[in-house]
């Protein structure tokens, strides 16, 4: 063996004693290697308005010092502090997340990025948990499973005779799952107006109650029930009571005057199919001495058309206002009103309510083809009365006010009524760009779903607003200090 071929055997000899003495699955490191005992916390079941803390802690297993250098959670309502200086190699370190669920009821999941002098550069946290909502409060309160009504027994006081009595009473959704009501059960003389969709952790919203007394109860107390039937896995039949007295029929104060009294005043249709047409008839009766004139019908929306047959009505004899209300681009619970205008002593000024819930609207594909051959229902026709012409020449907050509030709701504060659009509250606007949300007013937004679904409002996708409106909008949302 030559000298060469010694120095070749040797070479080879030291290497193999070096991969012995030094491992054959020793891993390759980064200049720095973070490492989290845990990239996720779940803080679990919280109350609407605690402030809760982890800390999340790390080792340096890398070769060289690192620094956290930010740390950026995605939400306002989400605040981390870190470990300041150099975490040396082997040594610990920890970044410190507070959640503040205030006026932030349901469930939450909050990404945190923290960034690094060093590989990997970036590091993404998560929280996550649910908020249960502040309570309903108030000495009537009661909870019935899953859902809290500020009234279990609705006092109704002394209610005459010919006269509709109405209550409205506040309920809450108070568990951490969705409760939907599928419908109510009562006697056929109390109407109840309900929300025809589902109730999210903390919801709250207003259910109508209208009882029209019977005659063969007069100078009786009124001891009537309904229920609520749900969805809730709890306990689905939730019962609250009516209480009160009924007395004979006030006379009327002024003598041989018009009076007018409604059969019903409210009517709700239930499910209707998008784009057919709601007809409700509402009968009345002259119930004074002299003869009553029906002056105007005022409806709360163009969609909607009121008519009567005649003006003029002898005393004792009855009348009907037949209504008409249009139902094209509308999904979701509607309600519109109807004022009527008469020389009644009794009532000069009355209102009528019809209700229905409109479903199946068009698929995505529809309303997109829609939006690209400008044919958008709410743009045109009469509807422009409600959704258009209000809007005209506005912008920013007036603008908002004018042609926006009727979906999605006050953004100042909460009006606790039912608006089929998303709901614009801090959680929401914080987590949208301005150039995503000029877009989604811009081209809209398809969506299947009952309530989130609307076209694009600038003039070049066929809506009515120009560029600068949009912008303004985009600025006043951007800009306002929500507060819930």
């Amino acid at each position: 063996m030559t000298g060469f071929g010694t120095k070749i055997i040797g070479s080879l000899l030291l290497a193999l004693i070096l991969l012995l003495v030094t491992g054959f699955d020793r891993p390759v490191r980064f200049e720095s290697s973070i490492v989290f005992s845990e990239t996720t916390h779940d803080f679990g079941i919280i109350r609407e308005g605690d402030i809760v803390t982890y800390t999340f802690s790390f080792t340096n297993e890398g070769q060289k010092a690192v620094h956290l250098t930010s740390a950026n959670a995605a939400c306002g309502c989400t605040t981390p502090s870190f470990t300041s200086k150099a975490v040396q190699p082997g040594d610990t370190g920890y970044l410190k997340v507070s959640f503040n669920s205030h006026k932030l009821p349901g469930k939450f999941h909050k990404r945190i990025v923290v960034s690094l002098d060093r590989r990997p550069y970036t590091v993404t946290l998560y929280i996550e948990g649910t908020v249960l909502p502040t309570p309903l409060s108030g000495k009537d309160v009661i909870k019935i499973g899953g859902l809290t009504f500020s009234e279990g027994i609705i006092y109704f006081g002394n209610i005459h005779f010919g006269r509709l009595e109405k209550k409205r009473i506040k309920l809450q959704n108070s568990t951490t799952y969705p409760i939907r009501i599928d419908s109510v059960k009562g006697p056929d003389n109390v109407e109840v107006t309900y929300p025809h969709f589902d109730l999210l952790t903390g919801d709250r919203v207003k259910i109508g109650i209208t009882y029209n007394p019977l005659k063969t109860r007069i100078n009786h107390s009124l001891n009537d029930s309904i229920t609520f039937i749900t969805n809730d896995s709890i306990n689905p039949y939730k019962t609250v009571y009516l209480t009160g007295y009924i007395l004979p029929a006030q006379k009327n104060k002024q003598t041989g005057g018009p009076a007018v009294t409604f059969f019903k005043d409210l009517v709700n249709i239930g499910n209707v199919i998008q784009n057919d047409s709601v007809n409700v008839r509402f009968q009345f009766k002259n119930s004074g001495n002299r003869p009553l004139t029906i002056g105007k019908l005022m409806t709360s929306c163009g969609c909607t058309i009121a008519k009567i047959s005649k003006r003029i009505y002898k005393p004792g004899e009855t009348g009907v206002i037949n209504v008409r209300m249009n139902t094209s681009g509308k999904s979701g619970f509607i309600q519109k009103e109807i004022r009527v205008i008469s020389n009644a002593e009794n009532e000069p000024e009355h209102q009528l309510v019809v209700q229905c819930n409109v479903i199946q609207h068009p698929s995505v594909k529809t309303m997109t083809d829609d939006m690209n051959n400008g044919k958008i229902l709410i743009f045109k026709g009469k509807c422009r009365s409600c959704h258009v012409n209000p809007g005209k020449g506005k912008m920013g907050s007036a603008l908002y006010e004018a042609s926006c509030r009727m979906c999605h709701g006050a953004v100042n504060g909460h009006d606790d009524e039912y608006h089929p659009g998303i709901k614009l509250n801090t959680r929401y606007l914080e987590s949208i760009s301005k150039k995503k949300l000029f877009k989604m007013i811009s081209k809209g937004t398809s969506n299947n779903t009952n309530r989130q679904m609307m076209p694009g409002f600038l003039k070049k996708n066929g809506g009515p607003l120009s560029v600068n409106q949009v912008h303004s909008l985009v600025k006043y949302l951007k800009s306002i200090q929500l507060t819930y």
